[in-house]
């Protein structure tokens, strides 16, 4: 009895085994360079524990392979995803080629109603609302328009940094309060 309770855990233990880790190959034999995944978790190690942001294992693959690829594989759990490096391959995904890479993740967990300002972030938006709010925002972002508000943004930038300093010198009691920010 001990021998097949044994033998049915192990078989249990093998499939779920085969299935976490079943998805990755899919960068190797596409040969896209990446870091190995573990299992459960992928490329993302601090995914469950939260001790760490993803961010930052984020950054650290772009830190590893920024100046030998373009583009990474990296897996999210057992998920694929293609992490771009270079801005020119960036670029060419976001204008040239975007029909191909439109939809993404992060628009199917952000309604309007959740968080208007992140779900009309032109990065969050996929198909005619993407183009629409592309259309709407190009115009401004015109060579001579930059040109002309980088001082002031350059200032206000400034005076940010030498209020935050200030803050982190002699910091309030009750922390800093990100909405005394704007008063700067």
């Amino acid at each position: 009895m001990l021998e097949v309770t044994l033998t049915l855990l192990l078989i249990a233990l093998g499939l779920f085994y085969a299935f976490m880790t079943w998805n990755y190959g899919y960068w190797r034999k596409r040969k896209v360079p990446g870091p190995a995944p573990s299992i459960l978790t992928g490329n993302y190690p601090h995914m469950f524990n939260m001790k760490r942001h993803t961010i930052y294992d984020l950054n650290d693959i772009y830190r590893e392979y920024k100046h030998q690829f373009d583009a990474v594989g990296i897996y999210k759990a057992r998920c694929p995803q293609l992490m771009v490096i270079s801005p020119q391959l960036a670029k060419r995904v976001f204008v040239s080629d975007f029909k191909h890479f439109h939809d993404n993740e992060v628009s199917l967990m952000v309604t309007e109603k959740s968080d208007y300002i992140f779900a009309n972030n032109p990065f969050t938006l996929v198909g005619e609302e993407w183009k629409e709010r592309r259309a709407d925002v190009t115009p401004g972002l015109t060579m001579g328009r930059i040109k002309t508000v980088y001082p002031v943004t350059n200032e206000v930038c400034r005076k940010m940094t030498e209020w935050l300093r200030k803050q982190i010198r002699s910091p309030p009691s009750g922390g800093i309060n990100a909405k005394d920010v704007r008063l700067c």
